[in-house]
């Protein structure tokens, strides 16, 4: 069995019990607002899934230890693999073939506290966020350490890099200048420019993850933020911190949750964006965490002292819902539900978890494709 951690990923953090609500001044630009219902355009239109060579080894310095292993991948295929709050990074060709481990436990250059997050940079440099730390790391296509950059904001499991080396972290800050705000744009020195990304600017503490985003970039100067409690997507100008466009999504299994909560609840397995790509013909391809039928089986109850449960195995608490989208003419294109519960892409409309093959920890991945019959 894998070891089963006892840690809620980013969809299932703990509700805010602050009483307080902020205010912030409100963006002023106008947006462009489209809706999409709940009806395929395309009714010969499906998404397919194709296996992939699977990373992982029986043995040595290519074992995976973690069941929450997630993989970014670079243009030339190699992909790089690290579980959360890991110290060293497990690289892998295209074919699956382990390459080199890259980085140690640490607090020297080159060196990690707690791996939180991997994104793919510039020209194929590979950006790691050190969570405890509070810091990036950079190293060149090459494999070789370059720099790093104490970052203004601790990083989090939603960050993404742009085209010329600045970073966007999405997360939520209490302190009086960033509240109601849920990203942030930091330079390449990790040094805050701006934050933004709420419409209002409003702060409520009484509903547990409205300002949760997951974010993506798009073309030019703009990037992809989707809501995690409701099925909202905005596109927003990097440079001035303004929201050009809402997509809403009408989904009946997807009900918002935008209504207060008076008191904290249990663990519960609602559905939350988790992921999105941008394709280069300008679509939208979601990855959506969705209740299993048994979620409920899957809940440890609280210990003494504690307020939440826990999850035994997220596997059978999460199924995933992969959607393609049209923003430019609101249109949903295609949907299909898959068993597994994936944390994020692993490469261009690429998709992968850990499972166990002949007891031997490997992650499994699938390249999806959009096809009409």
């Amino acid at each position: 069995m894998l070891p089963v951690m006892r840690r809620a990923p980013h969809c299932l953090r703990l509700c805010w019990t602050a009483v307080a609500i902020l205010l912030l001044p409100c963006m002023a630009a106008a947006q462009h607002t489209v809706g999409i219902s709940d009806h395929a355009s395309c009714r010969e239109c499906r998404i397919l899934r194709a296996s992939l060579p699977a990373l992982g080894d029986a043995s040595g310095e290519g074992v995976i230890e973690s069941e929450f292993s997630t993989v970014v991948q670079d243009s030339r295929g190699r992909m790089y693999l690290a579980g959360p709050y890991a110290t060293q990074i497990v690289v892998f060709d295209r074919d699956g073939r382990f390459l080199k481990t890259l980085g140690r436990g640490g607090h020297g250059p080159g060196e990690f506290a707690g791996i939180g997050s991997m994104q793919i940079g510039p020209g194929d440099s590979l950006f790691v966020f050190d969570n405890p730390e509070s810091r990036l790391s950079v190293f060149s296509p090459e494999l070789k350490f370059i720099r790093s950059a104490r970052l203004a904001l601790v990083p989090q499991v939603n960050n993404t890099v742009l085209p010329d080396g600045r970073i966007v972290i999405g997360r939520s800050v209490l302190t009086r200048e960033l509240a109601g705000q849920p990203l942030h744009l930091l330079d390449r020195d990790g040094g805050r420019v701006r934050s933004f990304g709420n419409l209002s600017g409003i702060l409520r503490p009484d509903v547990p993850g409205m300002l949760d985003r997951t974010v993506a970039t798009s073309r030019g100067r703009y990037i992809w933020s989707a809501h995690q409690v409701e099925y909202v997507i905005d596109r927003i100008d990097v440079e001035t911190g303004t929201i050009t466009d809402v997509i809403r999504r009408n989904a009946s299994w997807f009900p918002s949750r935008m209504k207060p909560q008076t008191r904290p609840e249990d663990i519960r397995a609602e559905p939350a964006v988790i992921d999105l790509q941008e394709d280069d013909a300008g679509r939208l391809w979601m990855l959506i965490a969705v209740p299993d039928k048994d979620w409920r089986k899957q809940l440890v109850p609280p210990q003494a002292g504690d307020q939440h449960g826990t999850v035994r195995d997220m596997q059978r608490f999460y199924d995933t819902r992969i959607e393609v989208l049209d923003p430019a003419q609101g249109r949903l294109i295609a949907s299909l539900r898959i068993p597994e519960y994936v944390q994020q892409f692993c490469g261009p409309r690429e998709i992968g978890y850990v499972s166990l093959d002949h007891d031997v920890p490997r992650f499994h991945r699938w390249r999806l494709m959009l096809s009409q019959r």
